[in-house]
């Protein structure tokens, strides 16, 4: 069974294709890293991922010029919130004329942005 499994796997999925310019690898050299390099990365920081008291929504803030539509945002949302139970998920909103920026200690005004569900990170 798993002969014939494998057999159709090589049409089911392509390999991945060599990095164009506009690809995070076509402009970026990284190296490999395997499952267990990545374990032994992350251990240490174990307390710090995941859910806990103090981190229960994953916030979403569209970066970039081009906005996006709002429901392929939301479909997202429900999405999230689906895979990472019990995580909710907030689709944050820029208030308009402020700067786009994902890190609030870099930007000139604070929290440059506002929950769309009145929930405020």
């Amino acid at each position: 069974l798993i002969r014939r499994v494998m057999r159709f796997a090589e049409v089911w999925f392509e390999p991945i294709p060599e990095p164009r310019m506009q690809d995070w690898l076509g402009t970026r050299r990284e190296l490999m890293q395997t499952y267990d390099a990545f374990r032994s990365a992350v251990e240490p920081f174990r307390d710090q991922i995941g859910a806990a008291s103090e981190r229960r929504v994953i916030h979403l803030l569209p970066l970039g010029p081009v906005a996006l539509e709002g429901q392929l945002l939301e479909q997202l949302r429900v999405l999230l919130e689906a895979f990472f139970q019990p995580l909710r998920a907030s689709v944050l909103k820029r208030q308009s004329g402020e700067p786009i920026c994902a890190a609030p200690l870099r930007c000139r005004s604070p929290a440059p942005w506002r929950s769309g569900d009145g929930d405020d990170p």
